[in-house]
């Protein structure tokens, strides 16, 4: 038996990297950023493709707010039914369609940019469908990385992936510029349509199988969806979350994230819940400081690997 007191400390770098140690983890990683960059790049394009082609319009601005609303609507409409499916479907499956989806649609604004078609409504009907695509993904995607990574470094996947998320949005505008200046829209289109095949590619080959959450089950979908209301409504720290209250406590100089769950849900394991701080998923041996505003959010880890 290996003498765990003799082994050489881990680094700071290399407990915060330890969820790439994870094959399916770090290719996920990857095409999932070449994904998000190719997002924001479209992003970016559409508001272009709107606002260049209504310069003079009275109603240029009320197109913008319409391709903003395109967006975001579905999501709004969505985000229950999304959650509800993704514990009912194979995850893996369910992904791939999703991405399949969101590429053929992807692919089909660039092929309509190009053959001069892009017309602001055309554009605004384009970005309501990959927002349709975009919130029956969001609860499947962050249901899924679970299955990539040991449970103990379940928080480390997490706020990588945070981070990974918040560099596309950096640089996709900035590529979206670069783009639309030398090829122009439908390059920028064509782009983020060519971004979906790394991750495609991963999925089908690299990512495990993930199991269904809820196969048993036999509840209707609303049924599951007013059960999940039910849920954040009777918790006194999900209700405080989306009713903007929150405790203030005094804690010892020097406490870790770790240690105040411990003292606060003793009967809990930490593995279990995304930690953040001011907002931020965080490693679970930061130590807070006066005036950090943590929350504690219970996470789906079906089909988790174990440690």
């Amino acid at each position: 038996m290996t003498d765990e007191a003799n082994l050489p400390p881990v680094s700071v770098m290399g407990r915060t990297f330890a969820a790439f140690r994870h094959r399916p983890f770090l290719l996920f990683f990857i095409g999932t950023f070449i994904s998000n960059v190719g997002n924001w790049t479209e992003n970016a394009a559409q508001s272009w493709a709107v606002t260049s082609q209504t310069v003079g319009n009275p109603h240029q601005a009320f197109l913008v707010e319409i391709l903003q609303f395109a967006d975001f609507c579905p999501v709004l409409l969505l985000v229950l039914v999304a959650g509800a499916i993704s514990d009912r479907v194979n995850r893996k499956t369910w992904l791939i369609v999703l991405q399949t989806a969101a590429w053929v649609l992807g692919a089909g604004l660039a092929v309509v940019a190009f053959t001069g078609h892009a017309t602001p409504w055309v554009v605004i009907a384009f970005t309501f469908l990959e927002g349709i695509v975009w919130a029956l993904n969001g609860p499947v995607f962050m249901a899924s990385v679970p299955a990539l990574v040991p449970r103990n470094l379940l928080d480390r996947a997490i706020a990588l992936n945070s981070v990974q998320f918040n560099m596309a949005r950096l640089s996709g505008p900035m590529l979206a510029a670069l783009i639309i200046g030398s090829i122009g829209v439908a390059g920028a289109f064509a782009f983020n349509a060519a971004t979906f095949l790394p991750l495609l590619i991963v999925l089908i080959i690299a990512v495990p199988k993930i199991p269904v959450a809820h196969a048993a089950r036999t509840g209707t979908v609303r049924h599951e969806i007013r059960e999940g209301l039910k849920f954040v409504w009777t918790r006194p720290g999900t209700r405080r979350l989306y009713g903007g209250f929150a405790d203030h406590i005094e804690i010892e100089p020097g406490t870790t994230v770790e240690k105040l769950f411990r003292e606060r849900l003793p009967d809990r394991s930490a593995g279990d819940y995304l930690i953040r701080v001011n907002r931020q998923p965080v490693v679970r041996d930061q130590v807070l400081q006066e005036g950090d505003r943590i929350s504690i959010t219970p996470t789906k880890i079906e089909g988790a690997r174990p440690a």
